[in-house]
Formats: structure tokens, sequence, C-alpha cells
């Protein structure tokens, strides 16, 4: 063994070529080295190593066959579309049923509100009407107790003057008392009024007249009276006793 080496380094007269030999040895030796460190040492973990050891075991007994994997496949992917086009079609029902549903509860709400509308409608045409018919009865009503006051008023009228003529009063003061309104009961006081201002300005002058025929001796005729006097005249009560008249009147009034 030693003299492998020494005949080695014998052969090489120059120094380069003996350090080429050289380094081709260490070379070898730490080749040599690593190769045995990793013979020695553990390359994997007994995890990996049983990982390794199930995926073996697995592909073992799975099928070789490529059909049928493809296969297998195929019927997979045809359960998922099966699956998802009826989760589809469980969505569009669930939304037409929703959607069906709205639009009763929407046709309902509309019934629902015409009717009101058509309740109130009717409601308010029957209050109107009863309305009508409400105030025509009351004016009716109206109408007749005002005839009644009126023929009340009248009865009235016609008893006091029937009264009055049974004392002898005018019928100037028998129209007088026959007005149905204080106007004209104011009218007539006013025509009464003139037609005694009238007769009192014939009475003056009818005394002036005979006052100056007896002083002059003249025979001078008593003027001619006025148709309003003549009114007056004809209206004028014949009995003497006015006094006891007008106090007869004041009772009754």
């Amino acid at each position: 063994a030693l003299q492998e080496p020494v005949a080695g380094f014998q052969k090489y007269k120059q120094f380069d070529d003996f350090y080429g030999y050289l380094e081709q040895e260490v070379e070898g030796t730490m080749v040599q080295d690593f190769l045995q460190h990793l013979l020695q040492s553990e390359i994997v973990n007994s995890g990996i190593l049983e990982d390794l050891k199930t995926k073996g075991i697995r592909e073992k007994k799975e099928p070789k066959d490529l059909r049928i994997k493809m296969e297998l496949r195929h019927k997979q992917v045809k359960e998922n579309r099966m699956k998802r086009q009826k989760e589809l079609e469980l969505l569009k029902q669930e939304k037409a049923m929703k959607k069906l549903a709205v639009s009763e509860a929407q046709k309902q709400l509309q019934e629902e509100t015409m009717r009101k509308a058509l309740k109130a409608k009717k409601e308010e045409a029957a209050i109107q009407k009863q309305m009508v018919i409400l105030r025509k009865e009351l004016g009716e009503k109206r109408h007749l107790m005002e005839e009644a006051r009126k023929m009340e008023r009248k009865r009235h009228n016609l008893k006091k003057i029937q009264t009055l003529i049974e004392v002898g009063l005018s019928p100037a003061e028998l129209t007088y008392l026959n007005c149905d309104n204080e106007e004209q009961k104011e009218e007539q006081a006013k025509k009464q009024e003139l037609l005694n201002k009238v007769n009192t300005a014939d009475q003056k002058l009818w005394k002036r007249e005979q006052f100056s025929e007896q002083n002059g001796g003249s025979n001078l005729k008593k003027p001619e009276k006025s148709e309003k006097t003549k009114c007056w005249l004809r209206c004028k009560p014949k009995n003497k006793n006015v006094k006891g008249k007008k106090q007869q009147k004041k009772r009754l009034n």
C-alpha cells in the first residue's frame, strides 16, 4: 500500500504535474467522503416515509384504467350540474311564488281601497240626499208656521175689528187696525194725519167765510169740500160720543 503512493509520486518529475495529481486525489477523496456522509445520514423523517407509503398503497388500490376515472369524473360533473340546476329551479319557483303573492296582495289592496271608496261615496250621496230632504221639510215647516202666524194675526185682527165695529169706530181706524205689518200701519197713520190736516184747513176756511158772511151780509155759499175732505167725512164716525169711543179703543189696545 505504501509502495503505490511512492510509485505514483516518483513517476511525476515536474512539480506542476504532481500538484495536478494531488488536486485530483483531494477532489476524489472529498466526493467519497460526501457520499459516505449521505449514506450514513437520514434524509427524510418517519412522517414523510409514512405518507409515501400510504400514497403508494392508495395508488396500488386505485384502478389504473383511465376510462374508469373519466367515467367517474363525468358522472360527478353531471351530478353537480343536476344539483345546481335543481337549486336554480327551486330558486326560480320561490321567486315566482313571491311575485305571485305580492301581486295578489296588491290586487286585494286595490279591491279593498275601491270598495271603501265606493262605500264612502254611497254614504256621502245618502247624506246629501237626507240633507236635501231635511232642508225641504224644514222649509215646508217654516212656510206652514208662517202661514199659521198670518192666519192667527188675521183672525186676531178680524176679532178686534168686529169688537171695534160694535163700539162704532170709523172705517179709517178699522183700516189702520187691519194692517198686517208696521210699515203699512205707519203709512196708514201718515195718510190719516194728512187727512186730518186737510180737514182742519177746510174747517178754518169755512169758519172764516161764515164770519165774513155774518159781518158783511153777503150771501156767500159754504165752500166746496175737497175730495180728501169728503173721504174723511165719509170715514168720520156718526156717533157724537167720540171721547167714549177713544177710551174704549185704548182699553182694547
